[in-house]
């Protein structure tokens, strides 16, 4: 081998060391997390406002940053007992209803068909319940369904208990929509507020018959919502006032859900334990 062709050898050896060098530093440094994926706790928050930070600062600090609070109850009354003014409180709450309302698509697109309430802890299902049709078969239901037409009548019981195994801590909540073909759209919905019976909740009706159209719910129990599309068969629900605590479900307005003896709902309770800024 001739010093022309070694000397070019010894390049392309250079050449490839430093391209190696190159990606060996890039795949280092890509390992390291950026410093603004660093994620805010409460614990931080106490930190820095006990360390004497501007409250301003504080507040920047987090409008900036991803965010892992405890806002429930418990957490917000430790964090005032640590000293944490309303106005940094404020501004976690805010920043924490952001990053509800801006999920990663694949979390969305993650969830099952069916209903969520949005909490600060990301959604949680709103367990289906059921709800058994007092109606009865034959000529005897069929007297009934013509009496309904004329009196109000409480027919329709959900009977898994005085209240929910949903918990909502919020008297304005949203929720998230799922869609598939057996649930339909949120239009195709009642919210109502129930009853409460001996063991078990009721809904207040004024007619169900076998003629295809839409339940008569009393316009008193019915609870006021609009839908806005996230994406293809996900929307957003949220209610127009402020709910009184109380028993609460979301029901189909088609009279024809209503032929079988138990049809699924999505019953929750609401308690105000924790209120709306």
């Amino acid at each position: 081998m001739n010093s022309a062709e070694l000397h070019k050898r010894s390049r392309l050896e250079i050449i490839a060391l430093a391209i190696g060098f190159s990606l060996f530093i890039y795949l280092k440094l890509s390992a390291q997390p950026p410093s603004n994926e660093l994620v805010l706790t409460n614990k931080d928050i106490i930190d820095m406002c006990n360390s004497g930070i501007n409250q301003n600062v504080v507040k920047a600090s987090i409008s900036k940053s991803r965010i892992n609070f405890d806002l429930s109850p418990t957490g917000l009354i430790q964090l005032k007992k640590s000293g944490i003014s309303d106005e940094v409180l404020l501004t976690m709450i805010n920043k924490a209803s952001e990053s509800d309302a801006t999920a990663p698509k694949d979390t969305l697109l993650s969830l099952s068909p069916g209903i969520y309430y949005r909490s600060e802890r990301g959604y949680k299902p709103v367990q289906p319940g059921v709800m058994n049709c007092a109606y009865t078969k034959g000529a005897f239901g069929a007297l009934k369904r013509t009496l309904a037409n004329l009196i109000k009548l409480n027919g329709l019981l959900i009977s898994n208990g005085p209240h929910s195994g949903t918990l909502v801590e919020n008297s304005k909540p949203f929720f998230l929509f799922v869609s598939d073909f057996a649930l339909g759209h949120p239009d195709q919905f009642f919210l109502v507020r129930l009853n409460k019976a001996i063991n078990s909740r009721q809904v207040s009706f004024q007619r169900i018959s076998n003629v295809p159209g839409i339940i008569g719910i009393e316009d008193t129990s019915k609870v006021e919502f609009k839908s806005k599309t996230l994406r293809e068969d996900i929307y957003e629900i949220s209610v127009m006032h402020k709910l009184p605590e109380g028993e609460y479900t979301f029901l189909h307005k088609a009279t024809s859900k209503y032929r079988t003896p138990a049809v699924r709902v999505f019953d929750f309770t609401i308690s105000n334990s924790q209120t709306n800024p």
